[in-house]
């Protein structure tokens, strides 16, 4: 992964783990084979105002 050096430091790298559109399976899928798993948490990411990013952690042992 490659963040631009303007996009540093904003919490673009940590959304990007974190969580996934509702609707966008394939992401959710990447997700559970990566190792993440749903918490039940939603997010705005994208500052719509609106809560449609599923949260997602990865759990370590």
């Amino acid at each position: 992964m490659y963040v631009r050096p303007e996009a540093r430091g904003s919490g673009l790298v940590n959304a990007l783990f974190t969580t996934v559109h509702e609707e966008n399976v394939r992401a959710a899928a990447a997700y559970r084979r990566l190792g993440f798993v749903a918490t039940g948490g939603r997010a705005d990411t994208v500052g719509s105002g609106e809560l449609h990013d599923l949260e997602y952690v990865l759990q370590r042992p």
